[in-house]
């Protein structure tokens, strides 16, 4: 409880920081989780035939802390042919392999997040 003497900017701050904190937790979460959801499909090669596994091994998610308030978080990969795992249409489509798989394995799982991300978020910033 604020005493009468504490700066009301003081306690505001105090409780967007908090919040801040908060949000960059829950993007560790899902960048774990996204990371944890794609190491489990492709270990089942759902979006291209794994040979050497180094596309596979490659990849990584993290949470990212931005100038002032920017947070988020993000799954990406470290092969330089990567492009050629990660493709999509022009239109926006994700583009579907001869035998029904798509491609765009890190858009398609970031894509599925998304809305139990911000749903987490928009529940923080209203209680």
């Amino acid at each position: 409880m604020a005493k009468p003497s504490d700066d009301i900017g003081d306690i505001l701050d105090n409780a967007m920081n908090r919040r801040r904190a908060s949000v960059q937790m829950i993007c560790l979460q899902f960048a774990g989780k996204a990371l944890k959801e794609f190491r489990t499909r492709q270990a089942r090669d759902e979006f291209w035939d794994n040979q050497t596994f180094t596309a596979m091994d490659s990849v990584f998610s993290d949470a990212i802390k931005g100038q002032g308030n920017d947070v988020g978080w993000f799954l990406a990969h470290g092969v330089e042919y990567g492009v050629y795992l990660e493709r999509w249409t022009w239109t926006g489509e994700l583009k579907t392999l001869n035998d029904g798989r798509v491609s765009s394995a890190l858009r398609v799982i970031v894509n599925a997040l998304q809305p139990a991300f911000f749903e987490r978020i928009r529940r923080l910033y209203a209680g």
